[in-house]
Order: C-alpha cells, then sequence, then structure tokens
C-alpha cells in the first residue's frame, strides 16, 4: 500500500519553514525506515555508512547551513554584490531564484566563478567556511565553485515546502477542504513521477509459466531511472528521497482513483500529522487515541468552564 513514504517526510518537515537542519534527520530516517521502498532508497544507508561519502554529505550540509544563513540575515550584501557584478542590476526574485532555486542566471552564475573576492568584502562567513578556501592553492577549482557550494542544495528546502503544501491541499482531514493544484505543483510531481520506466510482469506462477502468459495477469512495474553522472554528497541523498517520495505520493492518489472505497490518507484535526485510514474509517479524524482524547478534553474542559458574567463580557 503506497503512502507510507512521503507522510513519514512531510510529518518531519513538521509546520514551520523547512531549513537545511532537516535534511539530516530526513536523510537518516528514511534510510532506516524505507530502504526497502526502492533500489535507490536501498542503497542509502550504504552511501552513509561509507566513510568518504558520509563525510562529503556531512560537509555540504555545512555549507547549505551556512548559504541559508546568510539569504536569512546577510540578503543586503548579497544583493549589493548581484548589483555590483551584473549590469543591468538584478531584481530581488531574479537573487532570490539564483541563490535559493538554484535557477540558471547566466550572468550571476559566471559572476560567481570570478568575483568572489567582491562577495568575501562584502559578507561574513563562519572561519571554518573560510579556512576550506585555503585548501585550494592548485587549480584554482574551490574559488570558483565556492559560491555555488553555498546556495546548490537550498532549492531542496523550496521542494520540501513544496510537498507539504502539496500533502494539506490533496488530504486534508475533510474531503470538502481538498484545493486544487496550480500548473506549477503539477508540473513538479509530473517531472519526477516521470522518471520512471514502465515494464510489464506476469503474477503467475512457474507452473502458468510453461503453459505460456495469461495477458490478464499482467502487472505494470515502474523503475526509477538511473542517476546523473556525479550526483554524490547531499545531492545524491536528497534527489533519491524527492523522487521516491512524490512517486509515493502520486501513487497513493492513482490508487484512490482507482479504488474510490479507498479513502487514502488523513491529516489528523488536532495535531496535523499525515496516516493512513483504517479501511472502515469512515468519518475518522483523528491519527491516535492520545489526539481523541486530547480533543474530547478540550471540549469538556469548555463545557465545564462557567458563562463569563455582563460585566467581564465587557471587560473583555
Amino acid at each position: 500500500m503506497p503512502g507510507a513514504l512521503w507522510r513519514d517526510v512531510v510529518n518531519l518537515i513538521g509546520e514551520s519553514e523547512p531549513t537545511p537542519d532537516i535534511f539530516w534527520p530526513i536523510i537518516t530516517h528514511v534510510a532506516e525506515h524505507h530502504a526497502q521502498h526502492s533500489y535507490f532508497l536501498g542503497r542509502l544507508s550504504g552511501h552513509l555508512s561509507d566513510l568518504r561519502d558520509r563525510e562529503d554529505t556531512l560537509r555540504e550540509l555545512r555549507w547549505a547551513s551556512v548559504g541559508h544563513d546568510l539569504w536569512q540575515h546577510q540578503r543586503h550584501a548579497l544583493l549589493q554584490w548581484a548589483e555590483l557584478v551584473e549590469d543591468p542590476s538584478p531584481t530581488h526574485l531574479e537573487v532570490e531564484a539564483w541563490w535559493l532555486d538554484d535557477a540558471k542566471a547566466r550572468d550571476l552564475v559566471v559572476a560567481e566563478a570570478n568575483h568572489l573576492d567582491d562577495f568575501l568584502s562584502l559578507v561574513k562567513l563562519p572561519l571554518d567556511i573560510l579556512q576550506s578556501l585555503e585548501e585550494d592553492e592548485l587549480d584554482g577549482f574551490t574559488r570558483r565553485v565556492f559560491m555555488r557550494q553555498l546556495r546548490k542544495d537550498l532549492h531542496w528546502l523550496r521542494e520540501l515546502a513544496m510537498l507539504r503544501v502539496l500533502a494539506r491541499k490533496t488530504w486534508p482531514a475533510g474531503t470538502y477542504r481538498r484545493q486544487r493544484w496550480t500548473e506549477d505543483e503539477f508540473r513538479f510531481v509530473d517531472e519526477y513521477y516521470a522518471d520512471q520506466q514502465p515494464s510489464l510482469v506476469p503474477d503467475q506462477d512457474e507452473e502458468d509459466d510453461k503453459i505460456g502468459i495469461d495477458p490478464f495477469s499482467l502487472l505494470s512495474v515502474h523503475d526509477e531511472q538511473s542517476l546523473g553522472f556525479g550526483l554524490d554528497g547531499l545531492g545524491y541523498c536528497m534527489y533519491v528521497i524527492m523522487r521516491a517520495t512524490v512517486i509515493d505520493f502520486m501513487d497513493e492518489i492513482l490508487e484512490t482513483s482507482r479504488f474510490p472505497q479507498s479513502r487514502g490518507s488523513l491529516e489528523c484535526v488536532e495535531c496535523g500529522s499525515f496516516v493512513g485510514r483504517r479501511a472502515l474509517g469512515y468519518g475518522q479524524l483523528y491519527c491516535t487515541e492520545s489526539c481523541k482524547k486530547r480533543a474530547a478534553k478540550r471540549r469538556y474542559r469548555g463545557r465545564r468552564r462557567p458563562p463569563l458574567s455582563p460585566l467581564d463580557r465587557m471587560a473583555s
């Protein structure tokens, strides 16, 4: 039954704005609890246990945290740098798309490789990040990709936020609160979901295989496609997680469309977390008995509270 993976990821994101601090909990949780979900998720734990891959991932987590902090607290310096190196000056939205969405703004991408000293003169960076420049004394490669390292993984935060928005729109506690997707939201899901290759496999016993293949036993199986060359570190972890999660999210929607009696996921009206509905869960509003009892206790206390006097109502 699809749906367990995306619910866990969305529940881990929570209600606050995603920050790079959420990357590691998501990666480790998925590697531990959803390794059987897909081929690449099965390799995630091996990636984390390999000393070099783990160090690369943790280092890029640090870079992403610094890049996010720059946008949160030194945004004016980033905008000042962009105005200095590009003519005409880019808009705030263009700089935001370049820094947070990894948008291919050609002039800014070229400038970040050629105007690092201007950048360093405008921003304040942690000592450990500055020291990484001293390790590159041969060909200057670290200097050319220094700014990109700070921003290249921030777009995963936008994607996590998008996934949460889609979950709230698609699986509210009451179906009357469902909302339609925008074109951008549909495109986000479709790009990941399309990254599969369908194939047919017969669902029959070996004895039946000797007789022939029953066309009505055929099942459609989708296999995630191979990854791009050179994808590693934090980018590898987040890509395989996001792709598998979005596919799982869409699979549950398709399953519910094919079998309307299956009610799909549930957003708890008490805590907001997502869980799977019980088969006979008509009217189900809560994810656990704890949430149900908590809501009942609050209603009981509200009924026990004495009514306000006229003077109290005037004071309030």
